[in-house]
C-alpha cells in the first residue's frame, strides 16, 4: 500500500500518526521456518541483513511490512549508510551486521498465522503487531492516535524525514496510493558549494556534484539536478564551463568552487535526500563572469 502526499495535516482520533523514517520499504516474512527480506519492488534482500533474519527467527508465521533503516550514533536514519548495505556481499554484510546493524521497523501485518489481516481495519492489524514477540533487531512503529501535530514537532526537532498519517480503519490496499495513507515531508534549506557537474545530453537535465563547508573544508554532499529555469541553467553552464578543472573522469567534470546553491532536502544524514535547487549564487567572488 503506497502514501499519498498530504496537504492539510489531518487531526482527530480518526487518524494514527507516525514517524517516517529514512529507510528503504522492506516485506519481512516467516513461514513455516523460511525467513524471506524482500525490498519494496520484490527484490529478496536477506543475506544482507543476516542480523534481520535471525531476529525473525522467534516469530510465528507472519507477513510484516516495514522499513529497513540504519540508525547513527545520535538514533536517527542515516540513508547513506543504509544504502552501502545494499547489494552487499555475504561478507561484507557479516561484518556490517556487527558494526552498523540495521533494524527493520514494522508498522503493518498483512497475514498472521494462515489469516490475510488486510481487509481488517489497521487498529485490529496493529493489536495483531503489539501482540507478536519482536525483539533484537525488529520493533514496532509506535502510533499516536490524533497526535499528528505531535509527531511533526518531534521530527522537525530532531531532523527526521516526516510523519505518516494514516486512517484507524483503513484496510490494507496492495499497489493503490490511497488518501488514507499520507506523507508529510519535513524540508530543510541550506548552502552547498558546486565541485563539480556533468553536462545532460538532448532532453536531459545538468547534474551538479555539491559539497557542505565544514572546518574550512568541502566535504563531498551528494548530486542535485532540479529546481533551475531554462535560463538559470544556460547561465550556470557558462560559468561552469569558465570554471571547469581538467581532467575530467566518466564524463563527470571537476571545477573551481565559484557557484554556491541553496538546496531543499529531507533527513538528518550527511548525503542529501530528494534535493531541490530553490536559489543559486552565480560567481560569488566576481572572479568569473558569463
Amino acid at each position: 500500500m503506497l502514501l499519498t502526499r498530504g496537504v492539510d495535516l489531518p487531526t482527530g482520533d480518526g487518524w494514527l500518526a507516525q514517524l517516517k523514517l529514512d529507510g528503504a520499504r522492506g516485506q519481512l516474512r516467516v513461514v513455516d521456518g523460511s525467513i524471506q527480506l524482500r525490498t519494496r519492488r520484490g527484490r529478496r534482500c536477506e543475506a544482507e541483513f543476516p542480523e534481520l533474519v535471525r531476529a525473525a527467527s522467534g516469530l510465528p508465521d507472519v507477513v510484516l511490512d516495514g522499513e529497513i533503516v540504519v540508525l547513527d550514533r545520535r538514533g536517527s536514519p542515516d540513508f547513506a549508510v543504509l544504502r552501502s548495505r545494499l547489494g552487499a556481499s555475504a561478507r561484507r554484510a557479516a561484518q556490517a551486521a556487527a558494526t552498523i546493524p540495521a533494524t527493520f521497523f514494522a508498522f503493518d501485518v498483512l497475514w498472521h498465522r494462515g489469516c490475510d489481516l488486510r481487509p481488517r481495519p489497521l487498529t485490529e492489524r496493529r493489536e495483531v503487531l503489539e501482540s507478536l514477540p519482536l525483539a533484537g533487531a525488529i520493533a514496532a512503529v509506535d502510533f499516536h492516535t490524533g497526535g499528528a501535530a505531535h509527531v511533526m514537532a518531534f521530527a522537525r526537532q530532531r531532523r527526521l524525514e516526516g510523519v505518516v498519517v494514516k486512517r484507524a480503519d483503513s484496510p490494507y490496499q496492495p499497489g493503490r496510493r490511497s488518501p488514507a495513507w499520507q506523507k508529510f515531508k519535513i524540508m530543510t534549506a541550506e548552502q552547498v558549494w558546486v565541485t563539480a557537474w556533468r553536462p545532460g545530453g538532448p532532453g536531459e537535465l545538468d547534474r551538479y556534484w555539491v559539497g557542505r563547508l565544514s572546518d574550512g573544508r568541502l566535504a563531498p554532499t551528494g548530486e542535485v539536478s532540479l529546481g533551475l529555469g531554462r535560463g538559470q541553467t544556460a547561465r550556470l553552464r557558462r560559468i561552469l564551463q569558465a570554471a571547469s578543472l581538467s581532467p575530467a573522469r566518466h564524463g563527470l567534470i571537476p571545477v573551481v568552487p565559484v557557484v554556491t546553491m541553496t538546496v531543499e532536502s529531507h533527513g538528518s544524514g550527511d548525503w542529501l535526500r530528494d534535493p531541490i535547487i530553490t536559489s543559486v549564487d552565480f560567481d560569488p567572488t566576481g572572479q568569473f563572469r558569463a
